[in-house]
């Protein structure tokens, strides 16, 4: 308990030195601080975008001796 409580002191002190506040819940994991003003000229930048996990798949079939594609949208087989 102990333990939790200073690495969220070190956490606030560490975002107060560059310059940034807790926007979101203790709970959330992930980059939760936003820059407030700008610091050393660079102004502050804000993600516009989330990353999206894209998998592209291939098929072998070889009874055919050839590759297909699979589209990811509807699920159907393209020929390479």
């Amino acid at each position: 308990m102990i333990g939790r409580v200073l690495g969220r002191w070190r956490e606030r002190y560490q975002a107060w030195r560059r310059g940034e506040r807790r926007v979101a819940p203790a709970s959330v994991r992930g980059r939760v601080y936003e820059r407030g003003g700008e610091r050393s000229g660079t102004p502050a930048i804000d993600a516009k975008t989330r990353s999206e996990a894209r998998l592209s798949m291939r098929l072998y079939r070889a009874a055919e001796h050839c590759w297909y594609r699979v589209d990811r949208t509807t699920g159907a087989l393209t020929r390479e």
